[in-house]
């Protein structure tokens, strides 16, 4: 191949590397999202509710 489809071919791809790295930098400079589905506090609320009244509402008990 001619010397300068080898060059395009490099500046692309440092273009592209370059890209996807500024993105990161950003997103990690902007931080988490302000709401996380996993750490709301409705979901905190039903976790602790079904794991102290069981799948069906009822009180569980381990003995079975």
């Amino acid at each position: 191949m001619p010397t300068i489809v080898w060059l395009l071919l490099w500046a692309v791809a440092i273009g592209t590397v370059a890209w996807f790295a500024i993105r990161e930098v950003r997103a990690k400079r902007r931080g988490p999202d302000e709401f996380d589905r996993l750490k709301h506090d409705a979901t905190r609320e039903a976790d602790l509710r079904s794991h102290t009244q069981g799948p069906n509402g009822y009180n569980q008990t381990w003995t079975g």
